[in-house]
């Protein structure tokens, strides 16, 4: 069954919107994919947000782009997109985190969730080991959005990298 195409960027309440000027995890849109692969005129992307005790930084990247966020105490990455697919399909939310200092620790956090336009969801959280990879099969559906989060403390409060990527 075909579907409409929505986006280029949009949400579950408005599908439709214009690629923003801005791109920030403040206009609550987000790029639309046709599940992992490229639109003849868009390629695949998902916004970021990396956020930490220094600053915040957000952008765009490509399926597959590490995105790293450092800070002295904490850093979290945030990875935002919405897809359009006729079957299910599987991305891999992959992290990883590490303290810059030896001896120290890394409290790890994770959690991805999804949504449809036709009801249905999953969310997923875990405090597991600072490095690894989840699949995720998102649905069949004629508009989702899927957000995950890597979130790491340092114990000494003397440094650290999060990593993550879909992949």
């Amino acid at each position: 069954m075909p579907i409409l195409r929505a986006g280029p960027w949009g949400n579950l309440n408005s599908p439709h919107e214009d690629e923003p000027a801005v791109k920030d995890d403040q206009t609550n849109i987000y790029p639309v994919n046709c599940a992992r692969g490229d639109w003849p005129n868009q390629p695949w992307r998902l916004l970021y947000s990396k956020n930490t005790d220094i600053g915040i930084n957000t952008g765009t990247a490509a399926l597959g782009s590490p995105i790293v966020a450092e800070g002295v105490i904490y850093a979290y990455v945030i990875l935002d997109f919405n897809w359009q697919a006729t079957e299910a399909f599987d991305v891999t939310f992959q992290w990883d985190m590490t303290s810059t200092q030896p001896g120290s620790g890394v409290y790890p956090t994770l959690e991805w969730q999804y949504d449809t336009i036709e009801g249905t969801g999953d969310y997923y959280f875990d405090t597991p080991l600072e490095s690894g990879t989840i699949d995720i099969t998102l649905p069949a559906s004629t508009f989702g959005t899927f957000s995950a989060y890597a979130y790491g403390i340092d114990t000494y409060g003397s440094g650290l990298l999060v990593e993550a990527s879909i992949i």
